[in-house]
């Protein structure tokens, strides 16, 4: 799948998949926090737990966003 094409989809997916769109929505939100979380020079061990839980809820997220766009690509050819 060109890349084009991939962004069409995920256009189309978060205009029209309510669950994607959510999902997108909490990948970026994730993104950012665990951004801040790596500006620290140390993490408190509370703070690595966190950083840990929140890879792996964006991981989570993204195979199920992953999962939706390879079923709308399946789905247009």
């Amino acid at each position: 799948m060109d890349t084009q094409k991939r962004q069409n989809i995920i256009s189309d997916l978060i205009k029209s998949d309510f669950e994607y769109k959510r999902l997108f929505e909490e990948h970026q939100d994730l993104e950012e926090r665990l951004a801040e979380l790596d500006k620290q020079k140390y993490l408190s061990l509370e703070e690595e737990r966190l950083r840990k839980e929140l890879q792996k809820k964006k991981l989570s997220g993204r195979d199920i966003m992953e999962k939706k766009i390879i079923a709308k690509f399946e789905a247009l050819a």
